[in-house]
């Protein structure tokens, strides 16, 4: 129990815990949408709560229906085994989505050695390039503002500018 901190300004690298915080009496953690009739629950297992939101994210992004659960092991703290095998127990998915790192892979390796049997879980990476899964969001981001400004710039006369406005005129055309 406790809190997971992050440095904020940039450049800064800084992360730990408040004083007083446990990594062995629990994970952060939190569940979004419904479950599906035809999808099994989904489990992602994550090493920081920022990844966790970042992943939710670009999950959400996708527009991918159903329930997911994201859980941060808090760098390489302790595995969230209560998570792992309430997933299983569910017969939901569990994506081990750990950095691409060195650090990552000791962690996927523990969760093999911890569940050698368990073809339910399963690795997931960030896309190439990027260390974690905030750097992937990011990157998504980044990608989403290039693609608009070559957008804008290509002169396409059915998005041009409103007057000032930064409104676009494809309402136009659709009704």
């Amino acid at each position: 129990m406790g809190a997971s901190l992050r440095g904020t300004a940039p450049g800064s690298d800084f992360k730990g815990l408040a004083l007083g915080s446990r990594r062995d009496e629990g994970h952060f953690s939190f569940t979004v949408g419904a479950p599906a009739a035809y999808m099994a629950p989904q489990y992602h297992i994550v090493e920081s709560p920022i990844d966790a939101l970042s992943r939710a994210a670009l999950i959400q992004r996708e527009g991918v229906r159903g329930e997911y659960t994201f859980v941060s092991t808090d760098g390489h703290g302790d595995l969230p085994r209560r998570h792992i095998n309430e997933g299983l127990a569910a017969r939901g998915l569990v994506h081990c989505g750990f950095d691409n790192d060195k650090g990552g892979a000791t962690l996927w390796e523990r969760v093999k050695e911890a569940y050698p049997r368990a073809e339910a879980i399963v690795r997931e990476q960030p896309a190439k390039g990027c260390k974690d899964w905030n750097d992937a969001l990011r990157a998504s981001h980044e990608q989403d503002a290039m693609a608009r400004r070559e957008h804008d710039e290509g002169g396409n006369p059915d998005h041009t500018r409103g007057k000032g406005r930064g409104q676009t005129k494809e309402w136009e055309h659709e009704h």
